[in-house]
């Protein structure tokens, strides 16, 4: 690897950091910096005081030890620890992506990769979206590699248990990626057999979380119920949608709903800093590299790490156009696709320059 490929993932935490400083210790430049990521900060405090918190979540328990380390500087760490996560998160993806095409990474891709808008912005927010696609890059990662089934079970395991800590329903996209992915390999059981076995690990547990108190409001939805989650995404002043009242209704609004999600948020809705990040990689990155990934999917489909990340993207857009109808939670929830859409086209342009 090239000194220059190291660069921008650099400057990505140099930045981050000065970011960090800066609003760390003159806080009156912008009183509302990273009010979603305090939300955690303040439920971790009370989890830490009260040892009782009735929505008490695996980001709110690393607050809450971040707090016991360092007190008031709690918040300025778990930013640090975010964007130290992006970071690794960068160098790992050129690493993977250059051993692959054994090609030296072109510095602008390296910066496409390292300035992502929403994820740069979530990284210093203090908010469990960085965690999360560090978590859904590296399954996804070990789950196509040429490694035995035994070490991708030991490597799996507690990477899925730190997801479904952050977010509960997130074994249920994996499984349902490994799904979208056999389809779209015509699967071959001698061939995949170890992702096969991956996959029938994945579903019991999938149907053990699902069954549980917490995930209530997801089997009701399916059942024709209100989901409590479409209710409250869909009030407020990000809403773009109304929440579906049956499995049908939903059923028949889906294909229109999906397309919402991916052009969502609108243009005249950049109403903060959040809604205009979301326009602005929207349009400029998240469609663009979307169409390209399908126009190139047959470069795609002959990778299966490119075609896991693929059926990803899939998945997400399938299951968050379902039960999400607010724009601000939606520029969160795109936000691991566009990653994976991100290497997907890094991938492509490099696999294009090897061939030449």
């Amino acid at each position: 690897m090239k000194y220059n490929t190291y660069i921008p993932a650099f400057l990505l935490f140099l930045i981050g950091m000065t970011i960090l400083f800066i609003f760390n210790y003159f806080p009156n430049i912008d009183p509302h910096f990273g009010s979603d990521g305090v939300y955690y900060l303040s439920e971790g405090k009370k989890l830490l005081k009260e040892n009782v918190n009735s929505h008490a979540i695996g980001w709110i328990y690393i607050n809450s030890f971040f707090i016991w380390l360092f007190g008031d500087m709690a918040l300025y760490f778990l930013r640090a620890f975010n964007l130290i996560l992006y970071f690794l998160l960068v160098l790992f993806v050129i690493k993977v992506i250059m051993n692959d095409t054994r090609k030296n990474l072109d510095y602008y891709y390296v910066y496409i990769i390292s300035f992502i808008p929403s994820i740069f912005y979530f990284s210093i927010m203090n908010l469990k979206e960085t965690i999360l696609i560090f978590v859904i890059v590296l399954t996804i990662y070990i789950a196509s590699s040429s490694i035995n089934i035994f070490s991708k079970i030991f490597l799996l395991v507690p990477l899925l248990y730190v997801g479904t800590l952050m977010r509960v329903y997130l074994v249920i996209l994996i499984a349902v990626m490994f799904y979208i992915y056999f389809l779209l390999k015509k699967y071959n059981k001698f061939k995949e057999k170890d992702n096969f076995f991956i996959f029938f690990i994945l579903y019991p547990i999938a149907l053990f979380l699902f069954s549980n108190s917490y995930l209530q409001p997801v089997f009701d939805y399916l059942r024709g119920s209100f989901l409590e989650i479409q209710l409250h995404s869909s009030s407020g002043l990000g809403a773009y949608i109304y929440a579906p009242h049956s499995t049908m209704d939903l059923l028949i609004t889906i294909p229109y709903r999906i397309i919402f999600y991916i052009i969502t948020p609108m243009p005249w809705e950049t109403t903060n800093l959040l809604y205009f990040v979301g326009v602005i990689e929207n349009y400029i990155l998240f469609i663009p590299l979307l169409i390209y990934s399908l126009i190139n999917f047959k470069i795609v489909k002959s990778n299966n790490f490119l075609l896991m990340l693929m059926s990803f993207v899939f998945t997400n857009i399938l299951f968050y156009s379902s039960i999400m109808s607010n724009a601000g939670i939606v520029v969160r929830m795109q936000s691991s696709a566009l990653f994976c859409l991100v290497i997907i086209f890094i991938y492509i342009r490099m696999i294009k320059k090897v061939e030449k």
